[in-house]
């Protein structure tokens, strides 16, 4: 995160512009982000009612729509999945 960011001070991160505008941004998908809306929304209600084994479900649910909108390999995705623990 600090390599992209740094701390304001009061406790937030700010983004540095140099670092975050060579983010690669995939191209609209209509589909692929009907899928993303509906499992944000999903999370949001999940987060007030539901328990953490659902909030769990869903979340893999969207890394799953991310992975297939930045075309990763299940070598790549391999990766991902090995270096973030939940």
């Amino acid at each position: 995160m600090n390599m992209v960011a740094e701390t304001s001070g009061m406790g937030t991160n700010r983004w540095i512009n140099n670092h975050v505008k060579n983010f690669p941004i995939p191209k609209e998908n209509g589909e692929i982000s009907a899928q993303l809306e509906q499992s944000v929304s999903e999370i949001i209600l999940t987060s007030k009612y539901g328990n953490r084994e659902q909030m769990e479900e869903l979340e893999a649910k969207i890394d799953q729509v991310v992975y297939k909108l930045y075309g990763l390999t299940e070598e790549e995705i391999a990766i991902i999945e090995e270096s973030v623990e939940r």
